[in-house]
């Protein structure tokens, strides 16, 4: 029934806008507030309401609002597949990152390694490490420790040899 009184308005509103005058333009009726009259024009004749013109004024803001919430979903629908996109793009960019900071990692622990080895293999030759503060800081204290050690050694033997002068020296003051 719905189909019929579509057809049917849609009929008489096509006969609307021929016997219009001249000065409106029946093409841009047709066009673009055909459609929308026919479907509203269609509903009135079906749920007939006690105020056709009120009803017909409030479905023709709701259509109104209709349409702009159509192209705000469209609009948003575009927003997200562009949003989508970018967070891909900073997805690859992150993975791309932290690839490179691995592969640098990498790359630092084999030339740690290929110096150690390459120090490694000069000490077997007998070739020295160059110096390095470390080293120099170490050889120091290690002399250091040596001195202190000799340095003791060298007052035991005097303190040694000063009771065995004191005991040489006694005898022979006795002996005059």
């Amino acid at each position: 029934m719905l189909r019929i009184a579509t057809d049917t308005l849609s009929f008489y509103f096509a006969f609307f806008c021929a016997s219009l005058n001249y000065e409106m333009d029946s093409d841009y009726l047709k066009k673009h507030v055909g459609p929308c009259l026919v479907d509203c024009l269609a509903e009135v004749s079906q749920k007939r309401p006690g105020d056709p013109v009120e009803y017909i004024a409030e479905w023709l803001h709701k259509y109104i609002d209709n349409i702009n919430m159509k192209k705000k979903a469209v609009e948003d629908a575009a927003k997200l597949a562009k949003q989508k996109v970018q967070h891909e793009l900073e997805m690859q960019r992150r993975a791309a990152m932290k690839e490179e900071k691995a592969r640098l990692a990498h790359e630092e622990s084999e030339r740690k390694k290929a110096a150690q080895a390459a120090a490694d293999a000069k000490a077997q030759a007998g070739i020295l490490p160059p110096v390095t503060e470390e080293v120099v800081a170490t050889v120091i204290e290690e002399g250091e420790e040596e001195k202190n050690d000799d340095e003791k050694k060298e007052e035991e033997t005097a303190a040694e040899e000063v009771p065995a002068a004191a005991e040489e020296e006694a005898p022979a003051a006795a002996e005059e």
